[in-house]
């Protein structure tokens, strides 16, 4: 417990520095209540990447035909990057079943619902064993109707 302290600590005081420089080097986006909205939900967005990658051990299995690969953040966006043990026809279908799925009831989840209310973007990129990607998969703010 003391050490993901220290940890978060550690992340807060290079986030608050990221701030600092960004100001110095573009003060216009911190102009406005939109802008600096964009901005928190920016650095909310790499804070909850570098949490779930401290407490998980990546790669993992999720079931037996996908695995989280990683998860990253660009800009307000959370990215979790999946690989599927499927290839040809059958990743497709099983990628676009999943994003049908997703789309329908990602709104719905628990976990994405906290992000999204922060502004936060949620994309699962799926990959099949063969490296082909799928389009990935985005559930939105304005989705859900919670855009700000």
């Amino acid at each position: 417990m003391r050490k993901l302290k220290i940890t978060l600590a550690i992340m807060v005081l290079f986030l608050a520095v990221d701030a600092g420089v960004l100001w110095l080097v573009k003060p216009e986006a911190f102009s406005s209540p939109a802008a600096m909205r964009q901005v928190e939900a920016e650095l909310l967005a790499q804070v909850l990447v570098r949490v779930m990658n401290f407490r998980i051990a990546l790669p993992q299995q999720v079931d037996n035909t996908a695995r989280l690969d990683s998860i990253h953040a660009e800009g307000s966006r959370v990215i979790y990057n999946l690989s599927l043990t499927a290839s040809g026809d059958n990743f497709n279908r099983i990628a676009a079943a999943l994003g049908d799925h997703l789309r329908k009831t990602g709104c719905d989840r628990a976990d994405y619902q906290k992000m999204l209310s922060y502004g936060l973007t949620v994309e699962l990129n799926l990959h099949s064993q063969d490296g082909i990607a799928a389009a990935p998969i985005d559930i939105t703010p304005q989705m859900c109707g919670l855009d700000k």
